[in-house]
């Protein structure tokens, strides 16, 4: 599940990228776990199994803030795999980890008495920041964008209008 629906309560809109990331989470638990020789070929991160999805939330949170914890999460990966964790996968790793910079900027604008114990009102020019960051946020994990990752052509629109046979 996507960082920002584990920490947010109420949940936010659906977008595109909260079904990207849980697909990234599924790649990378098959990446970084896959062993033809267990019962269980492909295991879960161990530290993104809570009971509570704020602290899931937050441990996802860390992995996307660090390279170490990209790294540290592939250790002992099958070789196999290591194209896509150097690849790809990386590649990924690098657009959610600039959603998760956003999303810290936003909520160091957002909530500034909480971050300065301070009051502070937003300006109108504070709340279009925040929404030029928001859509900043969503313009890093576009269908453009993910096809270009992971190196495939985007559907051509011409072929999804065109009648099945």
């Amino acid at each position: 599940m996507a960082v920002e629906l584990l920490l947010s309560n109420p949940p936010p809109a659906h977008k595109y990228r909260y079904d990207v990331e849980s697909f990234f989470y599924v790649y990378v638990c098959g990446a970084a776990t896959y062993r033809a020789d267990r019962d269980r070929k492909i295991i879960l991160i161990e530290d993104w199994i809570h009971e509570s999805l704020q602290t899931m939330g937050d441990k996802k949170a860390v992995f996307f803030g660090d390279a170490k914890q990209y790294t540290k999460v592939f250790e002992g990966a099958h070789a196999d795999f290591k194209p896509a964790i150097g690849g790809f996968l990386f590649d990924m790793w690098l657009a959610f980890h600039g959603v998760c910079a956003l999303t810290e900027e936003i909520e160091m604008m957002a909530t500034p008495q909480a971050t300065t114990g301070m009051p502070r009102y937003l300006t109108p020019e504070d709340v279009k920041m925040i929404a030029d960051m928001r859509q900043a946020q969503n313009d890093q994990v576009t269908y453009e964008a993910v096809m270009k990752i992971m190196g495939e052509p985007e559907l051509l629109l011409e072929a999804s209008d065109s009648p099945s046979a």
